[in-house]
């Protein structure tokens, strides 16, 4: 249906087909996870724990000994300075996130508040060390759904469709956020990253009113007029000039973005879609019904502050995220004997 209003040409068709065979694979994994039986869900489960585990040990190494590894890796001495820093593992930190939620609500029991801290301290310092401000709200976010689901999980369901309503509802205001400058003097904590996602944001919806009702077409953000031409900022922290692009290849926000690419129409099956799942959850047991939120709330922060709405790896990943957590036993694993995970499973 796309092609009929597209407004940028070849994009729609291409990025449908992506998605097509992407949602395939990812319904494959599904229905694969499906067949797991109790052991080899523990065996998934503890290969899981095993690759956080390294992930952790590789950024706290990286922090501690000033990047020895990448310093390894490109042969330089302890006295040279490193090509990168910390913050090239910023999107491993933040995807480490969802995957320590799925871990930690593999764990049952009373005995389990340890190991379950333990992995949630360690993925909040990885997001700290490396600066990723996305997986940090993301945990902030989903410790506050456990917490009100701890009084009732309706209560954690209510909240992340209130957040999803919200959060639909106000995208189209994003024209009215302040320039750079502005929120540079008023907020000076602000790292550049963020101030650079409001411009990107305001210039989305801006663009959105020239096409309020379809948008401009599935992917039709890489591909923008006026996004060719960046703008130049003063930075006061460094004194310096920055050129900020007012359009990457995508807004860096879920909702901006389908409101900018299908307007209106598509920003309600959206919302539509979430609603659905939400349903869906509200038929399991209450511990899968906190979990599931936990990790939806973490899903959509990150995708509103990091990615894109239809970038392939992205979705891949989530896809794998979402199969991880059906084999442990989160949100809509149908209960089967010898399909659950074992309860109170180290």
């Amino acid at each position: 249906m796309g092609l009929a209003w597209e407004h940028t040409q070849g994009m729609v068709l291409q990025k449908v087909s992506q998605l097509t065979l992407l949602c395939g694979g990812g319904l494959i994994t599904w229905m694969a996870v499906e067949g797991l039986e109790s052991e080899e869900s523990n065996r998934v489960f503890h290969a899981l724990k095993l690759g956080l585990l390294v992930c952790f040990a590789i950024m706290g190494l990286e922090w501690l000994s000033n990047m020895a590894i990448t310093r390894f890796m490109h042969g330089l001495g302890k006295d040279s300075p490193p090509a990168v820093t910390l913050q090239v593992y910023k999107t491993g930190a933040t995807t480490c996130v969802l995957l320590t939620l799925v871990v930690v609500s593999w764990w049952r029991g009373r005995a389990a508040w340890l190991p379950r801290a333990g992995f949630m301290g360690a993925a909040l310092a990885t997001t700290l060390i490396t600066g990723s401000l996305s997986g940090l709200v993301a945990i902030c976010a989903a410790l506050g759904v456990a917490a009100l689901g701890r009084l009732s999980s309706r209560l954690a369901i209510a909240s992340v469709l209130a957040a999803l309503i919200v959060a639909n509802a106000v995208t189209p205001l994003a024209h009215h956020l302040p320039p750079p400058e502005k929120l540079q003097s008023s907020m000076p904590w602000l790292p550049n990253s963020a101030i650079h996602r409001t411009l990107i944001w305001h210039f989305g919806a801006e663009r959105w009113l020239d096409h309020p009702f379809l948008g401009w077409g599935l992917d039709a953000s890489r591909d923008l007029p006026g996004a060719e031409h960046p703008i130049a900022v003063h930075d006061p922290k460094t004194g310096s000039t920055m050129n900020l692009d007012v359009m990457p290849l995508h807004p860096h926000n879920n909702f901006v973005q389908v409101w900018l690419e299908t307007g209106v129409v598509g920003a309600l099956l959206y919302l539509v879609l979430a609603m659905t799942i939400l349903r869906l959850i509200v038929r399991r047991s209450a511990a899968e019904q906190i979990s599931f939120c936990q990790l939806m709330i973490a899903t959509l922060v990150i995708s509103s502050i990091s990615f894109g709405a239809w970038q392939s790896w992205w979705i891949a990943f989530c896809w794998l995220v979402a199969g991880l957590a059906r084999a442990g036993g989160v949100g809509m694993i149908v209960n089967r004997p010898g399909m659950r995970l074992e309860q109170g499973a180290p």
